[in-house]
């Protein structure tokens, strides 16, 4: 006998406002508070939550960057997903020393691509984990440049360079080809979190320029292939 289980994604259409505030600010609060309500109880949802002051529902705050640090730091797989966060959290007021240093310690130990020690159920290879394990290395390194990490023994200033280098690879590659996961409402999302984490962080300006001009075409993706605020799925993933 054999079993599969096959998921799906729906719109919970009772959980969407049916008609959104007007301005920038207005609908940058409003993401947030639904993001502190309905989040998944990840790390995103933990920032919503930090800056919105908002409770939460069956977890604690506790429970959720507990569990969420503990799977960086067992560099579980997705542990790269969780990783834009930690330079949000880092440069937020709404959390304490000891959070971000214990935030500062996982990037410090983390390990940032296959070439580095490292045993573990890390995946490297698709468009949206590369893109992650590239920005964050590029992102810490620059944070923490003459610091030692402690997985790979280089300097932070070392790994800025790298991850650099890295990604510059990675968005010659995107803007030639396009999304290699097309039309996917997987990992395209993941995708735009590492836009905008170097969009907003990003030490260099050539940088930053890069991230919005990837922000763009994923958004006119996301325009040209939408009915009625749903985009059309094309896939999962294409490796």
């Amino acid at each position: 006998r054999m079993e599969r289980t096959l998921n799906f994604e729906y719109y919970e259409e009772k959980a969407m406002p049916r008609e959104g505030p007007g301005t920038i600010a207005e609908r940058k609060r409003e993401a947030l508070a639904f993001a502190a309500e309905n989040g998944l109880g990840n790390l995103p949802k933990l920032l919503a939550l930090r800056e919105t002051g908002q409770r939460t529902g069956s977890e604690t705050e506790e429970e959720i960057r507990a569990r969420e640090f503990g799977c960086i730091r067992r560099r579980e797989d997705c542990a790269d997903f969780r990783l834009p966060a930690l330079f949000y959290l880092l440069s937020s007021d709404r959390f304490t020393g000891e959070e971000k240093e214990e935030a500062k310690q996982l990037l410090l130990n983390f390990r940032y691509w296959f070439d580095e020690p490292g045993n573990d159920v890390m995946w490297f290879f698709s468009e949206n984990h590369a893109l992650l394990f590239h920005a964050a290395e590029y992102l810490a390194g620059g944070r923490f440049p003459e610091e030692i990490f402690q997985n790979s023994g280089m300097r932070g200033e070392d790994h800025r360079k790298k991850g650099r280098r890295l990604l510059l690879e990675w968005f010659e590659r995107f803007f030639r080809n396009g999304f290699q996961e097309w039309n996917s409402p997987v990992y395209i999302p993941i995708d735009v979190m590492g836009f905008f984490v170097l969009y907003d962080f990003a030490p260099e300006e050539d940088m930053r320029r890069l991230a919005e001009r990837a922000l763009d075409k994923a958004f006119s993706v996301f325009a040209t292939n939408s009915w009625h605020g749903i985009m059309a799925a094309g896939c999962a993933g294409i490796y």
